[in-house]
């Protein structure tokens, strides 16, 4: 995952050695710069959202869950703690909530890119 946001730093520095010469170039426009509020915060939410569905076992800790059979007396059964099941919900969650946000995210971009608000 540290590679992952390295990565976003890196697109968060390119970008902005891309659009500061530009905004130069345009001159300022009147309002706030949503455009390095909305980007960074976009890439980071896309970022988390690649690391949930590509390596889920990150966030709910459950790697070893998967592959080795349960501690309990009768096989087959494994009784999640309060702890383990609030990471699964928590998973579930994330992957309704990290799609949808970062979609706003990109709409949120293109508005500010459009009303050259960088």
């Amino acid at each position: 995952m540290a590679w992952l946001i390295l990565s976003v730093l890196a697109l968060v520095g390119l970008a902005a050695a891309v659009m500061v010469p530009r905004r130069a170039r345009l001159g300022s426009a009147p309002g706030f710069p949503w455009f390095w509020v909305a980007f960074p915060a976009t890439c980071i939410v896309i970022a988390t959202a690649i690391g949930v569905f590509a390596w889920p076992q990150v966030l709910t800790g459950s790697g070893s869950y998967w592959w080795q059979p349960p501690t309990a007396n009768r096989p087959g059964l494994q009784f999640l703690s309060s702890e383990q099941y609030q990471r699964f919900v928590t998973l579930r969650r994330w992957r309704w909530v990290l799609p949808v946000a970062f979609l706003a995210g990109i709409g949120l971009c293109v508005w500010a890119w459009r009303r050259h608000r960088m």
